[in-house]
């Protein structure tokens, strides 16, 4: 297979079904948020506000503790006589106001009163004060090439993924961690840039948020219930060939999501169906719709992994990681591939994909099949660890 098929392949799946899916979740997204907010006429039903990752997270937040006028600035407050709008901080203390900007606030999750001014000014009430202050709002960090917003910490809105209830007892660092690994982040989608052009196009316009946390106590993960955002978890020395990896990998859960709003447009059969009704192993707790999502994500992986070891300019330990992790990614994906390509579960359009799954790892098996003989991962967790990669394939470390 030429070197250009799987980009073609990728980009024929993509182009075909994003476009329609994502009007539909933005025209959805607005329905729901008119129930409290109301928008003049000229408003563009499919304008990028109504489907980001902090609104989305607003719709699903049972009691959310922040105004949704205040994440979307072309909207009117529906309650009757309301000027200021409630906001809340994030955990690193800044007040984020999407379209506009941010301001820095007292604290962890301070909770204040705002009105705008002007695009660029907003009027500020905090707790026990009866006077408003002027504000000039800052730029939010954006991660060149993209509009996906670099967090500083996790935000009010999205403190709930991490596990972190009202009574704070689990604790899951994202302050420290994102601001770390920032220039690792934006260097990783240089590196994706440059490794598979075509994909770096779809992940700058569907990921709108990367906030980084602190590994160990969850891994990284993204939701349809912020859709748009992925929460990357990183060691302390993470290295910009690991995020890159995961980018994709979160990145790819958010396309894959869009890509499947209508999910019998790829299956024959019901995709909640147990996984292990197919492999005989009732401990397996995916559906079949859960495989072939993994498969997806996973071939993203493998196309990078295959296509970054292509890179001349790659150091020794960033080669070194690249093939440890398309080693881990292939491994697994090859066993899913085995026992879910079956004609009956799937449409024309569900094979199709699954083709590209299937090409991506028997390109990448064919082309690095000497560089991947051998290599022990008998000591892997879930997630990829270099350490203990290096430690049982001494030949691979650098």
């Amino acid at each position: 297979m030429a070197v250009l098929d799987l980009e073609a392949e990728l980009a024929t799946i993509l182009d075909k079904w994003l476009p329609t899916n994502e009007k539909y979740l933005g025209a959805s997204a607005r329905r729901l948020a008119e129930q409290w907010v109301s928008f003049s006429k000229t408003t563009d039903t499919d304008s990028d506000s109504f489907a980001m990752p902090l609104v989305v997270a607003w719709l699903t937040d049972p009691t959310p503790r922040i105004a949704l006028g205040a994440l979307l600035p072309e909207a009117s407050t529906r309650e009757p006589g309301s000027v200021h709008m409630r906001v809340c901080a994030d955990a690193g203390g800044v007040v984020e106001l999407p379209g506009r900007g941010q301001f820095a606030g007292n604290g962890d999750e301070e909770e204040v009163l705002v009105r705008w001014l002007d695009r660029d000014r907003v009027l500020v009430q905090r707790s026990g004060q009866r006077t408003d202050t002027e504000v000039a709002l800052q730029s939010r960090p954006v991660i060149p090439g993209t509009r996906s917003v670099l967090a500083q910490g996790a935000h009010p809105l999205l403190r709930r993924f991490y596990g972190l209830g009202e009574s704070g007892s689990s604790v899951v660092e994202t302050v420290a961690p994102s601001r770390a690994h920032a220039e690792h982040v934006v260097e990783a989608y240089s590196l994706i840039a440059r490794a598979v052009p075509v994909f770096h196009r779809y992940l700058a316009n569907a990921v709108r948020r990367v906030t980084v946390h602190r590994a160990g106590t969850l891994n990284s993960f993204a939701t349809p219930a912020a859709h748009g955002a992925i929460f990357l978890a990183a060691q302390d020395d993470e290295i910009d060939v690991g995020f890159a990896e995961d980018i994709v990998h979160q990145g790819g859960h958010v396309l894959c999501t869009t890509l499947t709003v209508d999910r019998g447009v790829f299956f024959a059969t019901d995709p909640s169906v147990p996984f292990s009704s197919v492999t005989g192993a009732p401990s397996d707790p995916r559906s079949l719709y859960d495989v072939f999502h993994g498969l997806f994500t996973g071939a993203a992986m493998i196309l990078l992994l295959d296509r970054l070891l292509n890179l001349d300019e790659l150091s020794a330990r960033q080669r070194s990681e690249a093939i440890g992790r398309l080693a881990l990614i292939a491994t697994r994906s090859a066993s899913d591939l085995a026992n879910l390509c079956q004609p009956d579960f799937f449409t024309d359009e569900g094979m199709y994909l699954l083709a590209f799954c299937r090409n991506a790892l028997a390109e990448a098996a064919t082309s690095r099949r000497l560089e991947l003989r051998g290599i022990d991962l008998s000591n892997q967790p879930y997630a990829f660890s270099y350490t203990a990669f290096a430690s049982q394939n001494p030949a691979y470390s650098a």
